[in-house]
């Protein structure tokens, strides 16, 4: 059976759709229970990770993975940034080694500079958390 353009167009708005409408309803419920949707999840252990290389207190394998900015010039290397290596495909971008250090450099300085491991995760869920729910009015 083939389908005309008209009826595909029809089929993929009511997919889209039907996603915005199940998002309207979980991100309440998330927001509520305090939870932060996949990807943000993903990101925070990436970030909790890389906490532990920025401090010297994650194990060895990791911290060799990880290289710091270290040309003087750049205002990167103030801020703590690690080099994030370049790839050529798209499966490539979710190795530890280059989507730890994105996380990382995406964090802003008070979030990073924390005094404890816990102060950091606290402050790292809520930055994640107002930076999803935000925008959503519930």
């Amino acid at each position: 059976m083939f389908l005309t353009f008209d009826i595909k167009l029809i089929l993929t708005q009511s997919y889209c759709s039907a996603i915005g409408n199940i998002l309207s309803i979980w991100l309440p419920l998330l927001r509520q229970l305090h939870w932060l949707p996949i990807e943000s999840r993903i990101s925070y252990k990436l970030c909790s990770l890389m906490s532990g290389v920025d401090r010297n207190t994650a194990p060895s394998y990791l911290s060799e993975l990880c290289v710091p900015c270290s040309e003087s010039r750049l205002h990167s290397t103030t801020r703590g940034n690690y080099i994030i290596p370049r790839t050529h495909r798209h499966l490539a971008n979710r190795a530890f080694v280059v989507a730890a250090p994105s996380s990382w450099n995406c964090l802003p300085d008070n979030v990073r500079n924390s005094q404890s491991y816990t102060s950091f995760l606290s402050k790292l869920k809520t930055q994640y958390f107002n930076s999803i729910f935000n925008h959503i009015i519930c």
